[in-house]
């Protein structure tokens, strides 16, 4: 969990199997009380004491949501900071998983900073390849893809060739996206972001919604 303030407090619980126990105090944006039960190496957060919550911009919820109860959110607070949260039992309690402004470096690659985003989208087959997609907004956008239910993420290598911003778009599955932008092109990848496809002018002003068929890769 994420927290802008300058204050941290910590205390070390009980050892359990996968840990000692660990609780954090942090202040400022984002801030609340977390609990980690594996020595700190991961933490939930159990408690808002400090939202910074103004709307909700997107939600994606798990294809087989009635037996994981996950669903993922983005929440653009009114310092503008967008933040992406999980929850796996339903909406009960939910744990912030990234944050506009983080910093981070994939195992190859250069340090990047995520910006602000606004959309979410799961995997069909997320039951099986717990992927998630983010989609920065703004012009010529990164995609960022986490392949452990947004415990990390990596900005796709590549990114669409738009120079507008992405208006829609559907995930197909782990490595195939489509992508529609403000201009009204369309663009695919089918090898997880490596390259992705000459922009296709369909004549449209832009894309209002995007949707495919279930059996996309055979029809």
């Amino acid at each position: 969990v994420t927290a802008t303030g300058n204050n941290t407090c910590v205390a070390l619980g009980g050892f359990y199997d996968s840990g000692y126990t660990v609780y954090a105090g942090t202040s400022g944006i984002n801030s609340g009380f977390a609990r980690s039960i594996n020595s700190g190496a991961t933490f939930a957060q159990t408690a808002f004491i400090c939202d910074d919550l103004l709307s909700i911009s997107d939600l994606a919820v798990s294809p087989v949501y009635s037996e994981d109860g996950t669903m993922y959110m983005i929440t653009i607070g009114n310092s503008g900071n967008s933040i992406l949260w999980q929850t796996t039992n339903g909406g009960t309690t939910w744990d912030a998983v990234l944050t506009a402004g983080q910093v981070i470096t994939p195992p190859s690659g250069s340090a990047t900073t995520v910006g602000h985003f606004n959309k979410v989208a799961l995997s069909p087959r997320f039951a099986s390849d717990t992927t998630l997609f983010i989609s920065e907004s703004g012009n010529a956008p990164n995609i960022w893809r986490s392949t452990d239910n947004g415990f990390r993420f990596s900005p796709l290598p590549t990114k669409t060739g738009t120079t507008g911003s992405i208006d829609s778009w559907a995930i197909v599955s782990s490595k195939k996206i489509l992508v529609g932008d403000s201009a009204g092109n369309f663009f695919k990848a089918t090898d997880s972001g490596k390259t992705w496809s000459q922009a296709m002018a369909t004549g449209l002003s832009n894309f209002s919604s995007m949707a495919i068929s279930p059996d996309y890769d055979h029809d």
